[in-house]
């Protein structure tokens, strides 16, 4: 990455990271470490300096073939490792008089892809315009974050990853000129999933003050206790000291040959709740009472959230553009929209505010009227993050550079303004965005 060396002293020692233009990013700093199927423990600096000027190495994953469609990103490409307990730190190269905002991003990607260190969640635009910092977030993913533990026990390794990096910012983002007394956690589908479960986990409670959950696909996350056996029995077959190329083999199987029901089946990892840190769902009521005067809320979908998945085939992309089907397509689209993504995430919304919670509901609705692709999964965090990496997309190189940056401005501002103060502004955001809080 270009740009000059800079260096900041911290508790954990000096740190030296780049600045670019108007921002400066401390990059793939490592906040825990474990061993294999083993809980997350804080890191022990060895050296009075660390190097924080290049990405990480990403979790180990296979090949995704939504990331692959939607941008071009080739994991099997990217440095991989067992151990993916980073996280990056973007700030305003200006001085700062005051402790800014901080917001922690995590990824999504099905729990089995991603990396907080990929260059499609590059925060500097949101940093820039709205006066804040973001925390990239990296945990483990698949079958070594999200199945079993040392003991072969069903274990949420990849929450306790990230409870751990929540921890680390708490501690350390003073010295980077956050406050640790304002901190946003905000997520993406299976990042929203894991931001709600951050809500209700053990350990978490004044970790932070806000949180967004974007295109949570919560209707998925019922009735999956029976395929969870079956895989985690089919993961102890292999020997917990195997080869890590056995255990990236087992996950890719796992993911496509499952005993989940119905479309359960095409997400098959997650958090386990009942299983520490995580209540039992019976429980969540209560628990969710107890945090909701505390945690403001924004939560929501996009409004055609599956279209991507079904404009990825080259068939349905074919059927859905013929006029005499067109109708019947966007009806599925609608059906499974609503069930996986938006009646679940409202009715959360609503029992948070029914426990006294502050919370805002929202409905990203970009462009959909101009083209099929649009307001579908995915589709804002163009509008959040850095935009080059996602032209590659067949929705955005329709698109003017305007019309992109327009949008934009409007999504970052939403944001920013919930993360400094839990409010946004009631006023119309045009067709990008509707926002509800009653």
């Amino acid at each position: 990455m270009i740009g000059k060396e800079i260096q900041i002293p911290t508790r954990i020692g000096k740190i030296i990271g780049i600045e670019h233009g108007a921002i400066q990013q401390f990059l793939g700093i490592r906040y825990a470490y474990a061993t294999r199927f083993g809980n997350p423990e804080p890191y022990q600096y060895k050296t009075e300096t660390i190097q924080a000027t290049t990405h990480a190495p990403i979790a180990l994953q296979s090949h995704s073939p939504f990331e692959s469609f939607y941008i071009g990103t080739d994991y099997e490409a990217l440095e991989q490792t067992e151990f993916p307990q980073y996280l990056s730190i973007t700030r305003p190269s200006q001085e700062m008089r005051t402790p800014l905002p901080v917001m922690i991003w995590i990824h999504g990607g099905s729990f089995v892809n991603g990396s907080g260190e990929n260059p499609e969640y590059d925060p500097s635009p949101l940093v820039e315009q709205e006066n804040v910092i973001v925390v990239n977030l990296s945990y483990r993913l698949g079958v070594l974050g999200f199945l079993r533990n040392q003991q072969g026990e069903l274990a949420n390794l990849g929450i306790l990853d990230q409870i751990e990096g929540l921890k680390w910012v708490k501690r350390n983002i003073k010295d980077f000129g956050g406050n640790p007394e304002n901190i946003t956690i905000f997520g993406q589908s299976s990042g929203g999933e894991s931001v709600r479960a951050l809500m209700v986990a053990d350990g978490t409670e004044f970790l932070f003050q806000r949180a967004i959950i974007q295109s949570a696909p919560i209707g998925l996350m019922k009735g999956r206790h029976q395929m969870t056996l079956k895989m985690l029995e089919a993961l102890k077959s292999l020997d917990r000291h195997a080869d890590l190329s056995d255990f990236k083999k087992m996950q890719t199987f796992l993911a496509s040959n499952n005993e989940g029901k119905g479309f359960t089946k095409l997400m098959p990892f997650g958090p386990h709740y009942g299983v520490y840190p995580l209540p039992k769902e019976a429980d969540l009521p209560s628990v969710i009472a107890q945090r909701a005067p505390h945690i403001d809320l924004l939560i929501g979908h996009t409004s055609r959230e599956v279209n991507v998945f079904i404009y990825m085939n080259t068939f349905q992309r074919q059927v859905s553009a013929l006029p005499v089907l067109k109708w019947g397509v966007s009806g599925i689209i609608k059906l499974l929209t609503r069930s996986i993504y938006a009646k679940p995430a409202y009715t959360f919304y609503r029992e948070y505010m029914n426990q006294s919670g502050h919370a805002y509901y929202y409905q990203f609705n970009w462009l959909k009227k101009e083209h099929f692709f649009s307001a579908g999964h995915s589709s804002e965090l163009a509008l959040l993050f850095n935009t080059e990496p996602y032209m590659k997309s067949p929705l955005f190189t329709l698109l003017s550079e305007e019309t992109i940056e327009t949008a934009g401005r409007t999504m970052k501002k939403i944001w920013g303004s919930f993360a400094r103060s839990g409010h946004i502004e009631q006023q119309q955001y045009g067709e990008i965005i509707e926002i509800l809080s009653k």
